[in-house]
């Protein structure tokens, strides 16, 4: 289930978050029934929705929303960027895996450069969605950084 198509409204300085509704797409269905028990099943599932052509040419950040079970129940393209950086927010990301009814939590982006070390910025979010997702009483399982031949 591609989330991508819901986009958040600004409206007199107040973010609202359209009603999410869930639907099939071509690409999700292979992932239906299937559990992420690990940073390389999360790898692979981003990688099968991931547009191979900008891993190496601009950042991107995606979501994927799990059950209680691990499950994917959706996933979420959360952003586009340049070269060195795209931006996560923490807000929008928590209120997208609210609406979700998720119970975990997995996000992604890629490094170009080919370097999936994380830099302090992306240490600093990953705290600061843990924390959210918590506050929430779900849970941020991974955040996966790859380049085009391997993550972190």
């Amino acid at each position: 289930m591609d989330l991508s198509t819901i986009k958040p409204d600004v409206v007199n300085d107040v973010v609202k978050v359209p009603e999410i509704s869930l639907k099939k797409t071509g690409k999700f269905v292979e992932f239906q029934g299937k559990k992420i028990s690990n940073s390389n099943d999360a790898y692979s599932f981003f990688m099968e929705i991931w547009n191979k052509d900008l891993i190496e040419a601009q950042e991107q950040a995606y979501v994927v929303f799990l059950n209680n079970n691990n499950r994917p129940i959706g996933y979420y393209h959360h952003s586009t960027g340049g070269i060195n950086a795209t931006i996560q927010d923490v807000e929008i990301i928590s209120a997208m895996a609210f609406k979700s009814l998720c119970k975990g939590v997995i996000i992604a982006h890629n490094h170009p450069s080919g370097d999936p070390t994380p830099s302090e910025e992306d240490r600093y979010v990953t705290k600061q969605l843990s924390a959210a997702a918590k506050t929430l009483g779900m849970k941020l399982l991974d955040h996966i950084i790859f380049a085009r031949r391997g993550y972190f």
